[in-house]
């Protein structure tokens, strides 16, 4: 039976003899892929692979900080430094609540927006004949139509810009810091700033000072006025009537107040018992409201029952894992928990209740006083006639108007308008200082926010890039996308003469790339089975110039210097190379040999300097796929089997044609060569899903023409066991 057919007639769900390494291709495309990217070992690689990209966008960042920094022009930093706090109090602190004249928690922030308000500020601006500077002054070329309303709103907004008022954390002073172009004009600002703004702040209080004193004075003399008007119509009274006050009315007096007293005291008492029940009643419609009332919160009974509750839920919780709904210890535990929380509710029942009482006593207490005092009323209009009752008015409200004209009079005697109108709310603890350096632009800071962001976008894009790169460029990948193990790790070859390409190897025997063909041929050995004799072996790609023919080559070369009988078939029927890398003249083939016009003999050629010995093959692509499924050529391998070691079949690439899927089953090893960093994930999968297709297992990678330094720390330590630090520089 031909390979063909043999290949043709194997089932579609067939099972191969040895399962890959990895999970099958399908699933493995992008989850493992998705699943490596988060592991910080490979972002670390990956970083260290780009490190170079990164460091140019950091120092392109920080060249653009530079040429920011270098480009604009400095300003300096002027800071004058005061203390606001009022001395001696407002001149309405004498009056009190009178007029709501006591400070605000915000007195400080007032002030402070009180310093950078357009008023004061415009005194600055006029003061030192700033209205006309072309640091702040609207530009005319830009804004030529301008009125002069419009001309000052632009000339403080850019005033303020440049003017900055911030308070010490903790304290009472405030720091009046002014950036300018100039640093005496900044100080000058600063300077003039604070010292306007006491004057202001000194002309506001005089102001101030003048309307309290108006009002006081007004205030006196209709008090005196009220005592005296109140005090005549007693006086009078008395006269008309013949009445004096009496002991007994003193005595009524004293009572009467009194039980007024009583009054307001009980009347409090219900009243806050009344409200505590109404609350208790509005927080007992919602869910648990009672249970954050103060009585419950502090009751020693309901805190130990509330301690047992949460004992016998944590033990239910436990009991129901373990148990059903019917089992007696699980029933058990809940009516011990429901007996709880009806204690707990009983108690809250009792507190409410006591609460109710307390309504109800205060209620009694208050009807109480007000019954006595209602009888003390009634006696007295017994007992005294309504000329007395009328006169104990007239005195009583006599006596209040005297006693308020007395402390209003202590009030203004002890209150002095005047007596801090010199004397500011703030004073200057240190003026403004000519800086020396320019603030702004912070030089260190805009170059290390630039390094910053330049390293951070360079991580950014670096990211960005290895999630669009197709390409392997990690060991790892490999045997997890495609799911067959990895047979070799081949450096790329730098500073190879293309002509003595072949003969690399040859010429430098302690080269990486001569260890690494080694390694590969090493592997090729140790990987095999019990039961296998691994002595031919296909080598394919995904693409042309992959390297696979000169990998082929260096692999028969180091194999024969090693003392192994190696021959190496030109297979690609369709684009062969052998015959040109080794210098072959030779006008008999494998074509000829499969087409029976050249017997084995004739078409086998030595290579003298490596001992190799080839067979190479000419052009015949119509002919190709019919040639190497021949049963001759089958044959011909059996018979080569037994006198080599190594035979290495040069297949063609195995993305668009199907020789290499028909030598696959001829060879006990196949090895699929692609190139670092550059064959595509799409193309090597649809290619390598053609081998699963076909039952073959027999697959092993090869991971051709790394860079180490581009590699980074991942391939550089899989190939620590083969390679020394040195050898790696070297190639």
């Amino acid at each position: 039976m031909s390979v063909w057919n043999s290949i043709m007639s194997e089932p579609a769900g067939g099972a191969l003899r040895n399962e890959p390494h990895a999970p099958h291709m399908a699933t493995a495309l992008s989850d493992r892929r998705n699943s490596d990217e988060q592991e910080i070992s490979h972002v670390l690689q990956m970083l260290w692979v780009r490190k170079w990209s990164i460091m140019a966008i950091m120092l392109v960042w920080m060249a653009l900080g530079f040429a920011y920094v270098s480009l604009k022009k400095p300003q300096f930093s002027a800071t004058a430094v005061m203390l606001i706090e009022r001395q001696g109090g407002s001149p309405l602190s004498g009056v009190g609540l009178a007029l709501g004249g006591l400070p605000s928690s915000g007195y400080i922030n007032s002030e402070i927006e009180i310093l950078r308000s357009p008023e004061i500020l415009h005194f600055v601006l006029a003061d030192l004949s700033l209205t006309t500077d072309p640091e702040f002054a609207p530009n005319t070329d830009k804004y030529p139509n301008l009125t002069p309303v419009q001309y000052n709103q632009i000339l403080i907004e850019n005033f303020q810009k440049s003017v900055t008022v911030r308070p010490v954390s903790g304290s009472s002073i405030v720091r009046v810091e002014v950036r300018s172009e100039s640093p005496s004009k900044a100080a000058n600002i600063a300077n003039t700033l604070v010292k306007i703004y006491i004057e202001k702040q000194l002309e506001l209080k005089f102001k101030e000072a003048e309307k309290i004193s108006g009002w006081l004075d007004q205030k006196k003399q209709e008090l005196e006025s009220r005592m005296q008007e109140d005090l005549t119509a007693y006086q009078e009274y008395q006269a008309k009537t013949g009445l004096i006050g009496s002991s007994i009315l003193t005595f009524h007096n004293q009572e009467f107040l009194q039980l007024n007293a009583q009054l307001l005291d009980a009347e409090k008492q219900y009243t806050l018992a009344k409200s505590k029940l109404e609350y208790m009643r509005e927080q007992s419609t919602r869910p648990g409201g009672l249970n954050a009332f103060q009585d419950v919160l502090t009751s020693q009974t309901i805190i130990a029952l509330k301690a047992s509750e949460a004992q016998r839920k944590a033990d239910l919780a436990s009991i129901q894992t373990r148990y059903g709904a019917k089992h007696p210890e699980r029933v058990k535990a809940e009516a011990e928990l429901e007996k709880i929380q009806t204690q707990i509710l009983q108690e809250i029942r009792m507190i409410v209740g006591s609460v109710e009482g307390q309504v109800k006593t205060a209620e009694a207490a208050k009807r109480e006083i007000e019954l006595r005092i209602q009888g003390l009323r009634d006696d007295f209009r017994k007992n005294k006639n309504d000329k007395l009752i009328t006169l104990q008015d007239l005195q009583m409200k006599s006596e209040a108007s005297k006693k308020l004209y007395e402390s209003f009079l202590n009030v203004y005697q002890s209150t002095s308008p005047h007596k801090n109108m010199q004397q500011a709310d703030a004073k200057i603890i240190s003026y403004a200082q000519p800086p020396v350096r320019p603030s702004h632009p912070n030089k260190r800071l805009v170059l290390a926010l630039s390094g910053l962001i330049g390293l951070f976008l360079g991580i950014f894009i670096a990211l960005v890039l290895d999630r669009l790169d197709d390409g392997f460029r990690h060991v790892r990948d490999v045997e997890d996308f495609t799911g067959f193990p990895l047979y070799g790790l081949i450096p790329e070859g730098k500073n190879i003469d293309g002509n003595r390409a072949i003969r690399h190897v040859l010429d430098k025997p302690a080269s990486t790339l001569a260890e690494s063909m080694r390694t590969l041929r090493m592997n090729l050995a140790l990987r095999s089975y019990d039961d296998e004799d691994v002595r031919v072996i296909t080598m394919t790609s995904t693409s042309p110039d992959e390297g696979k023919s000169t990998l082929s080559a260096w692999l028969a070369i180091v194999a024969s210097k090693a003392g192994e009988r190696v021959l190496l078939i030109d297979c690609d029927l369709r684009r062969p190379k052998l015959h040109k890398c080794f210098g072959l003249n030779q006008t008999k083939t494998l074509v000829e040999y499969l087409t029976d016009r050249a017997v084995l003999s004739e078409i086998i050629s030595k290579d003298d300097a490596s001992g190799v010995n080839v067979i190479p093959c000419k052009a015949t692509p119509t002919h190709a796929l019919s040639l190497l499924t021949s049963t001759k050529m089958e044959a011909m391998l059996d018979d080569l089997r037994n006198e080599y070691d190594l035979i290495i079949l040069d297949a063609p690439a195995a993305s668009t044609l199907s020789d290499p899927f028909i030598l696959s089953k001829l060879s006990d090893r196949t090895l699929f060569v692609f190139e670092w960093a550059k064959t595509g994930r799409e193309e090597l999968g649809a290619t390598i899903r053609k081998f699963y297709d076909i039952h073959c297992d027999t697959v092993g990678m090869v991971l051709n023409k790394i860079d180490f330094k581009k590699a980074g720390m991942d391939t550089r330590s899989s190939l620590s066991y083969a390679y020394s630090l040195d050898d790696l520089k070297k190639s």
